[in-house]
């Protein structure tokens, strides 16, 4: 899980700089930072279902004082996913990009 959180970190300070590089006027087109996002927003998606249904009760049952921190994770997941949909809607669906409307 450590390993796990350590990658997710690593790809999200990337991100982060391909994002400050552009708004800069350097770096990659927005379309490929739409493109870089949304897979990490599912790969990270992905990681926390993986916690939250799977290895959270397992940790639970094994360690019940971890519960509560447990169930605070929980919460901090359903925040992030709120905010990853938030962020799928500002940059539109896939298909949409390059189209504009006459």
């Amino acid at each position: 899980m450590i390993e796990v959180h350590l990658w997710l970190r690593e790809e999200l300070a990337r991100l982060r700089e391909n994002v400050d590089s552009y708004l800069d006027g350097h770096g990659e087109r927005p379309r490929e930072l739409r493109a870089h996002c949304l897979a990490f927003c599912s790969a990270l998606t992905r990681h926390h279902t993986g916690e939250d249904d799977g290895g959270f009760p397992v940790l639970a049952e094994r360690f019940p004082a971890l519960r509560p921190v447990l169930e605070e994770l929980k919460r901090d997941h359903r925040t992030v996913t709120d905010t990853l949909l938030r962020l799928e809607e500002l940059l539109g669906a896939p298909d949409q990009a390059g189209t504009s409307e006459a």
